[in-house]
């Protein structure tokens, strides 16, 4: 037995869906009218490929985040590397130790 039907309106002549245990209305749309939430071919063929853009477009932003990301690490690396070799020049090429405060 189905759950609902679908019927004519006998005032205005809309198809409207019909809750087969309970006689309550479901739905109510005009006659010939697409199910509501469905749209054509074309319009969702149009959402993909801007979808597919949004993508590509959100891909691209985060690799070239990540990117200057690396970029920044590297650099502060680099950067600690230089400081170190400083400090390690100034004791005469002789780590200091951790008594002297460094």
């Amino acid at each position: 037995m189905p759950k609902s039907w679908w019927v004519k309106c006998p005032g205005c002549a809309d198809e409207i869906e019909v809750d087969a245990a309970t006689g309550m209305i479901l739905r109510h749309r005009k006659p010939g009218a697409p199910p509501s939430g469905s749209t054509d071919l074309l319009s969702m063929a149009r959402d993909v490929e801007r979808r597919r853009q949004e993508a590509g477009t959100d891909f691209g932003s985060a690799l070239q985040d990540l990117e200057r990301r690396k970029q920044k690490a590297e650099s502060l690396f680099d950067e600690a590397r230089r400081k170190a070799q400083e400090e390690l020049d100034k004791h005469g090429g002789v780590p200091p130790k951790e008594e002297d405060g460094w």
